[in-house]
């Protein structure tokens, strides 16, 4: 079978990128012809593709502990413009609400 292949490519060798997917020998004449490593290649991205994914979901995870930083700074400073009488009622409803958890 290999040397039946081998037969076909000699009249169209562009058929080596199909032989390559079904019989994984053509990978490695491929890679002693033309010093090209393609196995390496998909591993390599695999492992880009991994690290991108990572690096995103970090991102991600800033993104949201910012805005949930900007958001509390938000209320804090909502909650400082209120008169001292508003102030004290909303202290006292924390507290109450901490001692029943």
């Amino acid at each position: 079978m290999f040397r039946n292949q081998f037969d076909m490519l000699k009249h169209d060798p562009n058929m080596i990128l199909q032989l390559m997917g079904t019989d994984p020998r053509w990978m490695e004449v491929f890679k002693l012809l033309t010093g090209v490593d393609i196995a390496a290649f998909s591993e390599s991205k695999v492992k880009e593709n991994e690290e991108n994914a990572k690096r995103k979901e970090e991102m991600q995870k800033m993104a949201e502990q910012k805005a949930k930083e900007e958001e509390e700074k938000r209320k804090q400073d909502e909650f400082e413009k209120l008169p001292e009488d508003e102030k004290k009622k909303i202290k006292a409803q924390k507290e109450a609400a901490n001692k029943k958890n």
